[in-house]
Formats: structure tokens, sequence, C-alpha cells
């Protein structure tokens, strides 16, 4: 998703560049869940491939890359962006009790992927939520002052677009219907004409002998 979108915004004469914030705890969490082989080829992939700022933890250190970058605009997705587990949404009940999913900074709000460094920033620039989708949250359980704060989170924005007719209800719900993002496809999509430097056809069957 992030390498097709790079691909369309050179295509397009820009210059862009991806802000590497990875949270300790959404770390611990790949390391957790994912073998040792399949981390080290991702590592390799966004080294060769990906324009990347040195590592963020917060959104105090985003905003600060941001500045010293003199990035000029933000896009914030595609895909599971604007997600808030409450805890109703952390219980499990099994055989033995009731357990808690792990409280991840990318899954609880608010976290950079809903513009958590915009008020640090120093003055506005654009930051757009590019096909983002909320992965069939209960947003309904969403509250009061909590449903509020989202909702001015969300008005922050200066573009939204969604991926799905659930993210485009949620935040209807969340704004009060100030905002109705169109819904718009994964970046993925056009991946082959988004990246001009891929294997030909031809040089995957001889390849795989297909």
């Amino acid at each position: 998703q992030v390498y097709s979108t790079i691909g369309y915004l050179r295509n397009n004469g820009f210059d862009p560049i991806v802000i590497n914030w990875l949270p300790k705890d959404l770390e611990e969490g790949y390391k957790k869940f994912h073998p040792p082989v399949q981390i080290e080829e991702h590592r390799k992939f966004i080294e060769n491939n990906l324009p990347l700022t040195e590592l963020c933890r917060t959104s105090a250190e985003i905003s600060r890359i941001i500045k010293t970058y003199n990035i000029e605009a933000v896009i914030i997705g595609s895909d599971a962006v604007l997600q808030h587990r409450t805890f109703l949404d952390r219980v499990i009940i099994t055989r033995r009790g009731i357990k808690l999913r792990e409280k991840r900074t990318n899954l609880v709000f608010p976290n950079p992927f809903w513009g958590s460094f915009i008020q640090e920033l120093d003055s506005e620039i654009p930051i757009a939520l590019m096909s983002a989708s909320s992965q069939n949250m209960n947003f309904h359980l969403i509250k009061g002052p909590l449903r509020k704060r989202m909702g001015n989170a969300l008005l922050q924005f200066s573009h939204i677009k969604v991926r799905d007719e659930w993210t485009r209800k949620m935040v209807i719900y969340l704004t009060k219907g100030k905002i109705n993002p169109e819904v718009t496809p994964d970046p993925v999509f056009a991946y082959n004409q988004n990246i001009k430097e891929q294997f030909t056809k031809q040089d995957i069957t001889k390849k795989f002998g297909l």
C-alpha cells in the first residue's frame, strides 16, 4: 500500500518520504506474532524500497520530523488506521475465563493515525486520510466525550476518504454528519500502474518455469 502510494506520487512529480512511526508496543507485537524470517524480509523490503525518515516513537517525534524535513503535506493511510478498541472490544471469553486483548498504541485513540501530532506543529499543512479503514470497529459503542474528541480529531483533517461503507458510516457518526467521506479503493489496486520498476510477466514466467 505504501509502496504503491509512493509510486503514484513520484509519477506525478512529487518527492514522497515515509514517516517511520513504529511505537515500541507495536514493534514487540510484530516480533511476538510473526516468524523472524518474515520480519527480516519485511525489514529488507522497506530499507530497499521506501524513502524512510529516522525512527519515530511518539507524536512529538513525528511533529519534529515534519519540521526537520520541511514536509509540506501528510497522507495517512491506507487501510486500518482509524481504529479504537473499547474495553468491550478487548474482552475475549474463553472456556477458562475472560481475557483482555493487548492495548496497543495503533489500536487506541488518540494516536498519530488520528492526527495526534497536528496540534504540535508550528504551522498548518494539508493532512489527509486516504482510503482509511476502521476494520469494522464497533463505533456505536463510542459515546459522550470520547465521541466528541474523536469527531474533533477527524475535523482537523484537510481531506478524508475511506475504504469501505462501514468506515464511512463511522466518520458520519463521529462527526455528527459534518463529514460524509467518499469511499475509494485501496492503492494496491493501482499497483501495476504506480510501480514502474517491477518484474514483467515474462520475467516471472521464466523465473518460476510457468
